[in-house]
């Protein structure tokens, strides 16, 4: 550890050690999308002809790997800019973190709108894209800001909603009707 001599070292050890951590978070994510990329394709090939959504669906595919794709590119950015604040011992913005972390929570919501566009609305709502926003809101509270875990915690529910409210009109069957779960429900 630095020899810390007065509030204003510490302020700013503790400032470049966030950026490090951040920069060093920003490598996993973006090589936790590129992998999240690739077992998806593993996956969508290998069950190609067992499940005949795919083969309807060849769209998903790329879709799919064009948002994580994204999301890869998003990573190696906040990291080359956290690096450059590093390299000129400049603050971070106090709004990157809330930044950053609506990105991330935001790629499972464009993943399920591309699934309940493309396919039936209960196979969309039932994709493992939503195990996506429990990593993200739980990876949140590593950064020890209590605010920031409710924001994406908030904003996760309000996009799911949005997206399965206004997309994905869920219809099911009871006593020979049909109900519909979904915008018209509202009205």
């Amino acid at each position: 550890m630095a020899n810390l001599t007065d509030e204003t070292d510490f302020q700013r050890y503790r400032r470049r050690e966030w950026l490090k951590n951040e920069r060093y978070r920003e490598t996993l994510v973006a090589a936790a999308f590129a992998a999240f990329a690739l077992v998806f394709s593993v996956v969508y090939f290998v069950s190609l002809r067992e499940f005949s959504v795919f083969r309807a669906h060849p769209e998903l595919l790329w879709w799919t790997v064009g948002i994580l794709g994204l999301m890869v590119l998003r990573g190696v950015g906040v990291r080359a800019l956290v690096g450059r604040l590093l390299e000129r011992d400049a603050p971070a913005p106090g709004w990157l973190r809330y930044a950053n972390g609506a990105f991330e929570i935001s790629a499972p919501t464009a993943v399920l709108a591309i699934y309940l566009l493309t396919l039936d609305s209960s196979v969309g709502l039932l994709s493992p894209a939503l195990l996506l926003y429990f990593v993200f809101i739980t990876l949140s509270t590593l950064e020890l800001d209590p605010a920031l875990c409710f924001f994406l915690g908030a904003l996760a529910a309000a996009e799911f909603f949005a997206v399965s409210f206004f997309i994905g009109d869920v219809g099911f069957t009871a006593d020979g009707a049909t109900v519909y779960v979904g915008w018209q429900y509202f009205a």
